[in-house]
């Protein structure tokens, strides 16, 4: 048994469990509510003019913004470089067939003790009982863990929520929080190759992981196939969405809805039919068995044979197809929060980004420059010197797109939650949603983006 395998998939999960505990945000992170003065964010923002909310108006400013900055084989060796480096990534296709599972019984151990400190709110503002947390860990089904585990192979076909403990339960860390779910981790789309580890008493959860994320889903969105499948599938030349909610359909009349994907993602590529692109769609069979099937989608509807090629240009045209896009922790609602849309923006190009910002911030680690001591005008400096190049403005818990500097400000395009103006910082302003803004806007009278920034990742 390869222990380095299993030390990659276990040992970070002593430490931080989850994509959804690791995206908590500090006091001042533009993504946590706040019990400030609320009131709706103008569209513009302070210091957004309307040309700003367009992609051309960056890309127009660069006159080499169509010229390629990686190959497809540029970008496979960052990934393959990321996924030896982050220690919670884990290529899932070369897992051995037994896994020791001593390490899985620390990380359930782990999550049922941490969550068992908090003080955490249910739907109608109570607190928690302590018999909550009891009947969760009673479900978890520890007890019948074998030493060794035999990992299934599987294909997500319905839409899921990724959750950090098995219930599909709201539960907040204070009253009201609504929009902040602190046991949702992620949503998984169709299509989404991952490994079976563990399930629940009754086997109404499965305990997965997906190569970037782990967490618990529902045996009904997923279909278990053999490994040779799962790696065919997976493995196929790509049709990539490139659009926001491309449906796709059973027949090539469009009469027989199946779902729609999002931006990034992708399903195997079977060639073209007329007006149709045909796809292979996962389905469910009655015995819970993989099948895959035909699929359609126009081919003039927002997708791509395969990976768009990686331009400043290209970069900017995705970023901007999200503007407005509602602001959603851990994708339970439609939208995107800071992390996914960065995630989302660069996987058309091929880029397999983790879930959670701190670790995009360490995606391409040799890239990355500390700003930790700088001072504001040192990084707008060195920001002059990245118009051309797509790059990541990390500050603790948040992770944006950096767009350019104009008249001394610089700009950046993401998806936050709330901000202050430095004219009335008694004011929390919601934003809620993919914006265009300055690095000028702060939370809680607090400092601001530029001053909070701590890493400049340019991802060429």
């Amino acid at each position: 048994m390869r222990t380095h395998w299993l030390k990659l998939i276990f040992l970070p999960w002593l430490f931080l469990s989850t994509a959804a505990v690791a995206q908590m945000p500090p006091v001042m992170n533009v993504c946590q509510p706040s019990s400030l003065f609320r009131e709706t964010a103008p569209d513009p923002l302070p210091h957004v003019r309307p040309a700003y909310e367009e992609a051309y108006f960056w890309t127009g400013r660069q006159p080499e913004s169509g010229k390629i900055i990686l190959d497809t084989k540029e970008i496979e060796k960052i990934n393959r470089a990321a996924l030896g480096s982050d220690p919670e990534a884990v290529d899932i296709f070369s897992t051995e067939e037994k896994i020791d599972s001593a390490f899985l019984k620390k990380i359930l151990s782990s999550d049922r003790q941490r969550y068992a400190k908090m003080k955490l709110y249910d739907l109608t503002n109570r607190p928690l009982p302590l018999h909550y947390m009891e009947r969760l860990v009673s479900s978890m089904n520890l007890e019948s863990i074998p030493t060794t585990l035999n990992p299934l192979f599987g294909i997500v076909t319905r839409s899921t929520n990724l959750r950090i403990l098995p219930t599909d339960d709201l539960v907040m860390d204070r009253p009201f929080d609504y929009a902040f779910d602190r046991l949702q981790s992620d949503r998984l789309e169709e299509g989404t190759p991952l490994i079976i580890l563990h399930f629940t008493v009754g086997r109404d959860w499965y305990f997965v992981e997906t190569g970037l994320s782990r967490g618990w889903i529902r045996p009904s969105d997923v279909a278990v196939g053999t490994r040779e499948e799962v790696i065919k599938f997976a493995a196929a030349e790509p049709l990539v969405i490139v659009g926001d909610a491309v449906p796709f359909y059973r027949n090539r009349e469009l009469t027989q809805f199946v779902f729609n994907l999002p931006m990034g993602a992708r399903l195997p590529f079977a060639g073209r039919d007329g007006d149709m692109f045909k796809v292979r769609l996962p389905v469910q069979g009655n015995d819970g068995r993989l099948v895959v099937v035909d699929g359609f989608v126009r081919a003039g509807a927002d997708v791509h044979r395969g990976y768009l090629p990686y331009t400043f240009s290209a970069v900017m045209q995705q970023a901007f197809r999200l503007r407005g896009n509602r602001y959603s922790w851990g994708g339970l609602h439609p939208g995107r929060d800071c992390s996914r849309f960065v995630m989302d923006v660069f996987r058309c190009f091929g880029f397999r980004m983790p879930r959670d910002s701190y670790r995009q911030a360490a995606f391409a680690g040799a890239m990355r420059i500390d700003v930790s001591r700088r001072t504001d005008s040192e990084k707008i400096e060195l920001l002059k010197g990245f118009e051309q190049v797509p790059t990541l403005l990390y500050m603790k818990g948040h992770i944006m797109l950096f767009l350019g500097v104009v008249d001394g400000r610089a700009y950046a395009i993401h998806s936050y939650w709330d901000c202050n103006y430095q004219l009335k910082p008694e004011i929390l302003h919601h934003v809620g949603r993919v914006a265009v803004t300055d690095l000028s806007l702060g939370k809680n009278g607090e400092g601001n983006l530029l001053g909070w920034i701590t890493a400049v990742i340019p991802l060429r």
